[in-house]
């Protein structure tokens, strides 16, 4: 990771504390012009800030360090052909933003930055074609700099078919490996789509070739664009979840696993329905327990959002009941998460719920048994809505 130091707060702590006791959240709102942002520090919310120079209504933001953010303009988070321009780019944790040089020169769209353990920052990019667009790798390794981009990988060229890659997981330990996960195969009248993983044993360098378990488990459909995860175990066995495979209903909801960088794929379909959904996939510290929150929309009852975990690397995922259900602490039944961000560092989990009546910001902690939700609405400088977003901070 970078050297740079700790963020300071944007702006100055709000007056009144709330209830957190150690977290580290970074809040986008998008009910202004700009977009605003502002950050949970320990327990009160700093000033709002505008972002200047995003305003698409769907931001996907980026945290590199606490200091060095990215947000990625977006009509909408859940199609591949929703994303646009490079964005913006902080080095002062939120105070000031600055637009990021196009590392496509012109000749395609960001879909979404990354950081590695070693700080090293990536980007994907998908090139501006509507039929068969390829999917672009990109690092830099000055903060995202002007000139700083270098080209480390194309897929789909010459194949016919589309290739929008999704996102790269990275091995907590060894620094030079990592896998993008690719969807392709597209079409459009339905079917399924074709999920891809392409694993690096020398940090981007070279790949070692496609996988795709010789099925369609791994492709993620567009509607399921936001509600798709995965991550690299220190095993190396790469764990995905989502809507995975079909796009016809009753939509599956799965999880899997590989321990064979996708040439294999064990899948298992937890549930169906297009009104359910995943909200990312939590890991601890030490990797022993990973999960993810199921979301049952329209649901009025109290397992309307409910924690799966797994504590064997994945092979299962089992309801946990907490010492005190979503439900329990927000009596308003229609409430319905939407955005998530994780801190294994703190052992904790957020998400964001829009509802007519008002919307939640809530805490998880910890993720098990014994977790407790607990309000991070209070003194919360924001009025809210559906494209919020948010991510945990060190």
């Amino acid at each position: 990771m970078s050297s740079i130091g700790r963020q300071v707060a944007v702006g100055s702590p709000s007056a009144v504390a709330g209830p957190g006791t150690d977290d580290h959240l970074w809040f986008i709102g998008t009910q202004g012009n700009p977009d605003e942002s502002s950050d949970l520090v320990v327990s009160a919310w700093s000033d709002v800030v505008g972002i200047t120079g995003e305003n698409s209504g769907a931001p996907m933001p980026c945290v590199i360090t606490d200091l060095i953010r990215f947000v990625v303009p977006m009509s909408s988070r859940n199609h591949f052909t929703n994303n646009d321009g490079p964005g913006v780019r902080t080095l002062d944790g939120g105070v000031t933003w600055t637009p990021v040089a196009d590392m496509t020169g012109g000749n395609g769209r960001v879909w979404r930055y990354f950081v590695g353990p070693n700080g090293r920052i990536w980007v994907i990019t998908h090139e501006n074609d509507s039929n068969n667009p390829d999917t672009f790798l990109y690092y830099s390794d000055s903060q995202g700099d002007d000139g700083s981009w270098v080209l480390s990988n194309t897929w789909g060229s010459g194949s016919g078919d589309r290739y929008w890659g999704i996102y790269l997981l990275f091995h907590p330990t060894n620094l030079d490996k990592f896998a993008i996960w690719i969807t392709t195969n597209n079409v459009p009248s339905g079917g399924n789509r074709r999920g891809v993983l392409d694993v690096t044993l020398d940090n981007g360098l070279t790949f070692q070739g496609e996988q795709n378990a010789g099925s369609n488990a791994m492709g993620v459909n567009n509607t399921g664009l936001h509600f798709a995860s995965g991550l690299m175990l220190p095993s190396g066995r790469i764990v995905l979840a989502g809507w995975l495979g079909s796009i016809q209903a009753p939509r599956p909801l799965n999880y899997g696993y590989t321990d064979d960088d996708g040439a294999t794929f064990n899948n298992t379909t937890l549930t169906t329905g297009i009104s359910k959904y995943i909200l990312g996939i939590f890991h601890n510290t030490s990797y022993t327990r990973i999960g993810f929150i199921l979301v049952t929309t329209g649901a009025l009852n109290p397992d309307t959002v409910e924690l799966y975990l797994s504590r064997d690397q994945g092979n299962t995922f089992d309801l946990i009941a907490l010492n005190e259900e979503f439900a329990e602490k927000f009596d308003d039944d229609s409430f319905v998460p939407q955005h998530f961000a994780i801190s294994p560092k703190r052992d904790a989990l957020y998400i964001k719920a829009l509802s007519s009546g008002g919307d939640a910001l809530a805490r998880l902690k910890p993720v098990d048994e014994n977790g407790v939700w607990t309000d991070l609405r209070f003194n919360f400088p924001h009025s809210t809505d559906g494209d919020d977003a948010m991510r945990a901070l060190s």
